[in-house]
């Protein structure tokens, strides 16, 4: 009888602790991310091909040491949230069409 107790434990055990850590495993909506610009000098600037207008950045999570490189901004916006924290999930991006690099236009809010 022990061990048919012990077969419906476990799955249920197993489904608590997935739906527990599966909310936000990313942390896409925790403030804990930044802009950081992708490239180190001027000729790695030059050499990304890029419309003068459009800077390389990376969102990069300071908790979690991830980051993601796929994105261009424009300068007013890479000054503005330079150094500020924001959430990953208030990104607006150009276009939703999954081109890379990917635009991103503005950032929804700050986070205190």
């Amino acid at each position: 009888m022990k061990t048919q107790k012990n077969h419906v434990l476990w799955p249920a055990l197993f489904l608590c602790v997935f739906v527990g850590h599966s909310c936000d495993r990313f942390h896409k909506k925790k403030c804990e991310w930044l802009i950081v610009p992708e490239f180190k000098t001027a000729e790695d600037l030059k050499a990304s091909r890029l419309d003068s207008k459009w800077l390389p950045i990376c969102a990069r999570n300071i908790e979690t040491n991830k980051q993601s490189c796929d994105y261009v901004t424009t300068l007013s916006v890479a000054k503005q949230f330079s150094k500020e924290k924001f959430r990953f999930a208030d990104i607006v991006l150009k276009d939703n069409d999954n081109r890379f690099p990917r635009k991103i236009i503005s950032i929804r809010k700050k986070c205190k």
